[in-house]
């Protein structure tokens, strides 16, 4: 009798820890990430109130192609794809709570191919075979893009959609950016991520 009993505790038990994971995810959003890349995205459904040092997340299933791991510290989630793996999805499922208030996710992950390959480093008058323009290689796969440059003071000086690298450092003035001065890019790759920097003129 008691090897019954605990046999129906250790199902009831196993029973339990299945249905834990939620079925019907309160809501769902789509991560764009790069092959052999770690990718880093928010915790959507963290709080932006006081209440943040109260909030948890637990993770209910993992992505089976890839690793998550949870970054408390900078709200976010940390995936690295499987090795080489690319075209493909995979999906996590996890809650955020706070005080009495939860929401789930599905967090769906497409795996691209290709992260953006940027040089920032450029020259407008080189005759050495050297980038004259603010080059983004592979940018035709970006469709949806855009680019914004700003000087140090934070004043955008260049913005385009569908950049095609054509900046060559001209200023909003028709002058030229000058060498000693910096200046910040904020790449939006159309896929909902940004990739930005510091550029070098030569």
């Amino acid at each position: 009798m008691r090897t019954s009993i605990l046999t129906i505790i250790a199902v009831l038990a196993l029973g339990l820890t299945a249905t834990a994971t939620p079925k019907n995810p309160d809501k769902e959003e789509t991560v764009i990430v790069y092959r052999n890349t770690q990718s880093f995205f928010d915790i959507a459904g963290w709080p932006d109130d006081g209440l943040y040092a109260m909030a948890d997340v637990h993770i209910h299933e993992y992505p089976s192609r890839g690793e998550v791991k949870v970054n408390l510290a900078e709200q976010g989630f940390i995936f690295f794809p499987d090795m080489d793996l690319c075209a493909a999805n995979d999906e996590f499922i996890y809650t955020v709570k706070y005080g009495d208030w939860m929401e789930t996710y599905r967090i769906k992950l497409e795996i691209v191919c290709d992260a953006p390959t940027i040089i920032a480093q450029f020259s407008p008058k080189s005759t050495n075979g050297e980038y004259t323009s603010f080059t983004i290689l592979g940018v035709q796969s970006f469709p949806g893009n855009t680019l914004a440059i700003f000087d140090k003071a934070g004043r955008p000086v260049f913005k385009e959609e569908d950049y095609k690298n054509t900046w060559e450092g001209r200023l909003p003035d028709g002058t030229y950016a000058k060498t000693e001065d910096e200046y910040l890019y904020v790449f939006d790759d159309g896929n909902g991520n940004l990739h930005s920097g510091y550029i070098q003129i030569q």
